[in-house]
């Protein structure tokens, strides 16, 4: 930390964590670090001031600030779905712990049930987990609608 934050920048990060439940205000994660995040950017004007500060995870900060696209909810627990099924199917353990980190290592792909099947595909996934993970998606996206 620079030092223009201010002494008790510690306190105040703890206060917003406890705000907002320990959880990343955009996509809900509990389990990854949390940063507190100005709302108004400090170099535009904005300040330390708890109503100015929000809790992100770091992959949402670090996205936020890099201009990358953020994970959202939905992206994470698709994800989880997919390394459950690829588990359990008959795909070499390490062919599916590649599988899911390219996955998970690219947001894009994860917002898009095409471009899943499309690396399943190119991985030679058979057609019976491939089938079990777009209905998946499709399950998913379906109970994402309807919570909007």
């Amino acid at each position: 930390m620079g030092n223009s934050y201010p002494s008790d920048w510690n306190s105040r990060r703890r206060r917003v964590y406890k705000r907002d439940s320990y959880k990343c205000q955009n996509c809900g994660n509990q389990d990854n670090e949390l940063h507190a995040h100005h709302i108004v950017p400090i170099s535009k004007g904005g300040t330390h001031k708890i109503s100015n500060l929000i809790t992100l995870c770091s992959d949402c900060h670090a996205a936020i600030h890099g201009n990358t696209m953020a994970p959202s909810s939905y992206s994470k627990e698709l994800l989880k779905d997919i390394q459950r099924i690829l588990l359990k199917s008959d795909i070499p353990t390490k062919e599916a712990v590649e599988i899911s980190e390219k996955l998970e290592n690219n947001p894009y792909i994860m917002e898009s049930a095409k471009e899943i099947q499309r690396e399943l595909l190119k991985r030679e996934v058979d057609k019976i987990t491939i089938k079990l993970i777009s209905r998946t998606i499709e399950i998913r996206k379906n109970s994402s609608n309807q919570e909007r």
